[in-house]
């Protein structure tokens, strides 16, 4: 709904100032001037990735009017961010949990082997077990999915991508369900898109109201143009990454028709004989990974607790790589 102070000082400021070439101090006195100081106005940044330079109005004690000095579609122009580099460039997401030197390393691989490569030294064995025993453990509902987790997980390890793969499709789609249904959003439950992309839309909506839309214990209002996803990934590095998941979702995974190899429609229809590739796998287990934020609310990775759990784990998976490996040795004799 729109807000008709806040709109009198938008539109004034987007058609008459914006117009001129005023100084920052010009602009406020003339907008002091129109609107008989009747609000204090000042000049501040707004934006937790890239900051954007505004105009702060102080509403009440509980809330500012924030209007930024760039358009909408200045800001939209900036540079590409990492979420729409990675899905432009490599039908890839922007993963959580993942340090932002790997993420950059990707820019520097050309091939999609290169890219393998570098997933298979970061997804690795003790990244799995790491996972598994912290940040998968905080919710009952991740609980309740572990032995198809590991079994995928174990999948893969022995090189049964196609295995590894559907099964790990399963489990998104029934942890993406029953997480709309604990939260009680509406989703097509025909569809096979629909949990997944509502799941990480309300966690998304969620973030903009409690920590985007907020300075301290302040409300921040912003003109309903400034409001669109198009904008708001450009000022902060966790919208890029929800819009980006959002995105892959309606794009790739669940397109109906494509002929992208990861997408579930022609894999479980038979349709997709060639998805059953290593970064097939990676590009979903990043997909879970988002989930499992979504779930718990935790967007940084979590200290080890229990070591000797996950320990356990770690050797288990080391046992199963090291079997294969040693089967391929065999089979080279």
């Amino acid at each position: 709904m729109t807000d008709k102070i806040l709109n009198s000082y938008y539109q004034y400021y987007n058609n008459v100032l914006k117009q001129e070439s005023f100084t920052d101090e010009q602009v406020i006195k003339k907008m002091q001037t129109r609107f008989n100081n009747e609000l204090e106005i000042k000049i501040s940044n707004w934006g937790r990735t890239s900051a954007y330079k505004t105009m702060e109005i102080k509403k009440n004690e509980h809330s500012d009017y924030v209007i930024p000095m760039l358009t909408p579609n200045e800001i939209i122009s900036q540079n590409a961010t990492l979420g729409q580099k990675l899905r432009e460039d490599y039908q890839w997401v922007l993963p959580p949990y993942i340090q932002m030197r790997i993420i950059y390393e990707m820019f520097e691989k050309k091939e999609l082997d290169d890219l393998e490569i570098l997933y298979n030294s970061t997804y690795n064995t003790g990244y799995f077990a790491s996972q598994l025993t912290t940040n998968y453990s905080d919710s009952d509902l991740i609980k309740s999915y572990m032995s198809l987790i590991e079994e995928s997980i174990e999948c893969f390890l022995f090189k049964k991508y196609a295995g590894a793969i559907t099964l790990l499709f399963t489990i998104i789609e029934g942890i993406s369900r029953e997480f709309c249904d604990s939260v009680q959003v509406s989703y097509n439950k025909q569809g096979s898109s629909s949990a997944f992309c509502t799941a990480i839309k309300y966690r998304k909506e969620q973030w903009k109201e409690n920590v985007l839309f907020k300075t301290g214990n302040k409300q921040i209002i912003l003109p309903n143009d400034y409001l669109n996803d198009e904008v708001l990934i450009k000022v902060d590095e966790a919208m890029d990454m929800f819009v980006s998941f959002e995105r892959y979702g309606v794009d790739y995974l669940y397109k109906s028709s494509t002929d992208f190899s990861l997408n579930r429609h022609s894999i479980l229809h038979g349709v997709n004989k060639d998805y059953y590739i290593p970064i097939n796998f990676y590009r979903l287990f990043s997909c879970l990974e988002m989930l499992v934020l979504v779930v718990t609310n935790r967007f940084m990775a979590k200290d080890i607790d229990d070591y000797e759990n996950t320990y356990r784990l770690f050797k288990k998976f080391n046992y199963i790589e090291n079997a294969r490996a040693i089967q391929e040795g065999a089979d080279l004799t």
